[in-house]
């Protein structure tokens, strides 16, 4: 038996939040280019589980888990909050206070090394390490260096204008299922 169809008007409410949920993966994606060649663990996006304590579970847009070898030559990482080698977070309008305050203390309280916030808007990255009390901001370029050895150097300016393209491109795909005067079916 064939189950009904499931009906949606795209409105630009729900286009706004399918572009939301899109913008971490450029990050991830420049992330797990640079830990294929520096094998120490491995970049991905929420939903996933990030706990720190059994009361305080987050979910960042985007982390790095260290990658362990165990006694029988197994590589293994686990998103295990006070392992994590850097916790990203995109700013939309109802996570400002969110991931400005409550995820930075809790990300920095439990020992993450390195807490991003990228404001897409401003297209600035914002860097939050354990020892400091403000923020570094970088609008042209940000190094992350997690282990002796090479750096990740990524060129915000050439980041933000492929996250800007992709949203354009989400946007002129809004408009045209607009013009339609029926429903899509998904």
């Amino acid at each position: 038996m064939a189950m009904p169809a499931i009906q949606r008007r795209w409105t630009a409410d729900a286009v706004r939040e399918l572009i939301r949920e899109d913008q971490p993966w450029p990050l991830c994606r420049l992330l797990n280019e640079y830990l294929e060649r520096e094998p120490i663990g491995g970049a991905t996006i929420s939903p996933s589980d990030v706990p720190f304590e059994p009361d305080d579970i987050v979910q960042p847009d985007v982390y790095v888990v260290p990658a362990y070898e165990t006694e029988d030559g197994c590589v293994i990482s686990w998103p295990t909050g006070t392992y994590l080698l850097l916790a990203a977070e995109v700013l939309s309008p109802g996570s400002l206070r969110t991931d400005r305050i409550t995820k930075r203390d809790l990300y920095l309280d439990n020992g993450v090394a390195e807490y991003w916030i990228v404001d897409l808007d401003a297209r600035v990255f914002e860097r939050w390490r354990l020892t400091q009390h403000t923020p570094e901001l970088f609008r042209n370029t940000i190094t992350w260096t997690p282990r002796e050895g090479s750096s990740l150097t990524i060129d915000l300016p050439t980041y933000f204008d492929r996250v800007a393209a992709k949203d354009r491109m989400h946007e002129r795909w809004r408009r045209t299922r607009q013009r339609t005067p029926h429903d899509r079916t998904l």
